[in-house]
């Protein structure tokens, strides 16, 4: 975490809570084991993109005078990065208890010829054009949007419409898993 940033946001606003994303990418995780700077720069938008993307998603107001620090660290890269890092963030962060006004769902969407494609691997990023679309719990609201390629502006909406409807089923899947782990939590509690 940035202490110099921690710091003067705590002295800007001292009541106001401090969300911090770091990204960790190490040198075995893709296919290509080249050694990464620390400070590598795709990595520090990533994180600030998330930042903002999650700075509107958790309950901020609960947690006056706090450092909520999230550490993303990426085993195996295989396309799909930024939608990965933001499903994994929801699910660690309702495992931690932080109170999310809904599921933040992320998928990445690309156009192959006519085709519309869901969750895009790392081969199929590097040869098509895609987006990256994240959506707030079962409404149309999309949270996050990022498009690095070329599109042909008539298959946008498509794109978006199909993006849409699997951060819904994403986030039916993540609620069931939720729900089985919490079960399974309480019953060994009890």
């Amino acid at each position: 975490m940035d202490t110099t940033y921690a710091s003067s946001a705590v002295k800007a606003l001292p009541d106001a809570p401090v969300l911090s994303i770091l990204i960790n990418h190490p040198p075995f995780a893709s296919m290509e084991r080249k050694k990464r700077p620390r400070n590598d720069r795709r990595l520090a938008e990533l994180s600030i993109i998330l930042k903002r993307c999650f700075e509107k998603t958790i309950m901020l107001q609960n947690y006056a005078r706090s450092v909520i620090e999230v550490t993303v660290t990426i085993l195996s890269f295989d396309g799909g990065l930024l939608a990965t890092c933001c499903n994994s963030i929801t699910l660690a962060l309702i495992d931690a208890g932080i109170s999310l006004y809904d599921y933040v769902t992320a998928v990445t969407v690309g156009i192959y010829d006519q085709t519309a494609l869901l969750d895009l691997n790392s081969l199929e990023e590097a040869d098509l054009s895609f987006i990256t679309i994240g959506v707030v719990g079962d409404s149309d609201k999309l949270n996050l949007i990022l498009c690095e390629d070329r599109l042909p502006l008539d298959r946008v909406e498509r794109l978006i419409s199909l993006g849409i409807e699997g951060c819904h089923r994403l986030k039916q899947l993540m609620n069931e898993t939720v729900r089985e782990v919490g079960t399974d939590l309480l019953s060994k509690k009890q």
